[in-house]
């Protein structure tokens, strides 16, 4: 079923309300089974950011049924094909994630940065499982460096991705160019990672603010912010999405997801009445990259989608803000005030789709990330999009 069909079952049965204390109480299936707004958590729905079992910090596992100690002695030990990461010799234990991770924190074993000088957060253990939902945020983009093995078991998973008014993933917004080239009252463009972002929505005043074109990304890095709706005068105004975040997990013997790992773009806000003021960009999907000889993505659900971009407003009404992306269903473009133009549907596969124009455009919509696997694949995983690259 749906999200969609998901919401529209739970309402009509009266079973669904928004309150904070309902949170941990309407049971889930993994991404796109909760309300707009909330995520899976350890098989039950929560608000972004709150987790429905687990603790706040970092503890020891036994993963796979081992609980292993592993000492190494002789220089950095170096994993990965596609983005190789050394870290220094010493004793690792198998470790939980917390069901909250900011990669500023001292969550991080080492810091490090890549050649392009993104900082990098790498949480290193013998084995690393997520036994809980785990929100993670931060200006680090988050690596799981494991000696032997990265387990992710079903109904459980990790989310970093981006949410209007929260914070965002981790490492988003790394090596970005913003597009500044926008008129009068006219959308903000979606952000860009390997797909483009939609151009903002033109306005009666003049030309749409142009995305910045997508490419394929050199480095470890999170997806790229939306750019701002303007008002009547030119200035940024309306709040763009921020891009999903980065996330790399690298193992020495295996991964193994049958949860979830996510890393979706932020919607952007929409035109605020008072002025005529276009619409924001929404947020480009972010980066998700595993790399192990061995990786089972039987039932996995990877989404590294594009928020949509907000609705454009007039002095009388404000447009609607654009949808975060948070599961596999497309996120939808605020809807616009009267005679604005409404925001672009954010990207899954392509580019983010352009705002409308209007007396003031709507944002454009994120373009699609970044996912990589590197190893012998097992599947199939329940969804992955954007595809693998």
């Amino acid at each position: 079923m749906t999200r969609l069909g998901v919401i529209a079952l739970l309402v009509a049965a009266g079973c669904y309300h928004k309150a904070a204390d309902n949170a941990c109480t309407l049971t889930c299936s993994g991404p796109g089974s909760c309300p707009d707004g909330e995520t899976c958590s350890a098989g039950m729905c929560a608000p972004h950011g709150v987790s429905c079992g687990g603790s706040d910090a970092a503890v020891p596992v036994d993963v796979g049924g081992l609980d292993v100690t592993i000492t190494t002695s002789d220089g950095p030990l170096c994993l990965g094909t596609l983005f190789p990461v050394c870290v220094p010799p010493g004793t690792y234990s198998g470790i939980g994630l917390p069901a909250q991770i900011d990669t500023d924190s001292m969550i991080c074993t080492v810091v490090e940065q890549t050649a392009q000088g993104v900082p990098l957060c790498v949480v290193i253990g013998s084995d690393i499982a997520i036994p809980q939902a785990s929100f993670a945020s931060g200006a680090r983009v988050l690596v799981l460096f494991a000696l032997q093995s990265i387990t992710i078991p079903a109904a459980t998973g990790l989310d970093a991705g981006s949410r209007m008014g929260a914070a965002k993933g981790p490492g988003a917004g790394a090596l970005c160019t913003v597009a500044t080239d926008g008129d009068h009252s006219a959308g903000g463009a979606g952000g860009s990672m390997l797909f483009a972002g939609g151009n903002g929505g033109q306005s009666s005043n003049g030309f749409g603010t142009g995305a910045i074109a997508g490419e394929i990304p050199t480095g470890l890095k999170g997806g790229c912010r939306g750019t701002a709706g303007l008002d009547q005068n030119g200035n940024p105004a309306s709040i763009p999405g921020d891009g999903g975040g980065g996330v790399y997990l690298v193992a020495g013997q295996s991964i193994t997801i049958g949860g979830y790992v996510l890393a979706g773009g932020a919607g952007g806000q929409g035109g605020q009445a008072g002025s005529l003021e276009g619409g924001a960009g929404g947020g480009a999907g972010g980066m998700i990259v595993l790399d192990a000889p061995s990786v089972d993505l039987t039932g996995a659900f990877l989404l590294a989608n594009g928020g949509a971009g907000g609705g454009g407003g007039v002095p009388s009404t404000p447009g609607g803000p654009g949808e975060d992306s948070v599961g596999l269903a497309t996120a939808r473009g605020g809807t616009p005030a009267t005679a604005a133009g409404r925001g672009g549907d954010g990207s899954t596969g392509v580019g983010g789709v352009d705002g409308d124009n209007g007396m003031s455009g709507g944002g454009g919509g994120g373009g699609g990330g970044y996912i990589k696997a590197n190893g012998t694949l097992i599947g199939p995983p329940n969804g992955v999009s954007p595809p693998l690259q």
